[in-house]
């Protein structure tokens, strides 16, 4: 069983560590990856722009991230579900 779960891990799990462990491939790649939930894309994809030296879309996405939360937030008062979740890239 042992063996099996190891087998596994380097079937499947070492190309994803492989992979995601670039830098370079991180922060060009998370936004659209499907592996962000809501609340941590709001200050992951600025986080990311920000070490990366792009200052002015950290602030954008700050921004628009806090924008969206309020609308959403204004809108579940209401009674309307939203999703404040943003297709904004870091590309």
């Amino acid at each position: 069983m042992a063996e099996d779960l190891a087998t596994a891990v380097v079937t499947y799990g070492q190309p994803f560590i492989d992979h995601w462990s670039d830098w370079n491939t991180f922060s060009r790649e998370v936004a659209t990856s499907g592996l962000l939930l809501d609340n941590v894309r709001f200050f992951m994809l600025p986080a990311v722009a920000a070490v990366n030296g792009d200052y002015e879309l950290a602030d954008r996405l700050i921004r628009r991230n806090s924008s969206a939360r309020q609308a959403s937030r204004m809108s579940t008062r209401r009674g309307i579900a939203t999703s404040p979740r943003s297709s904004t890239g870091l590309s």
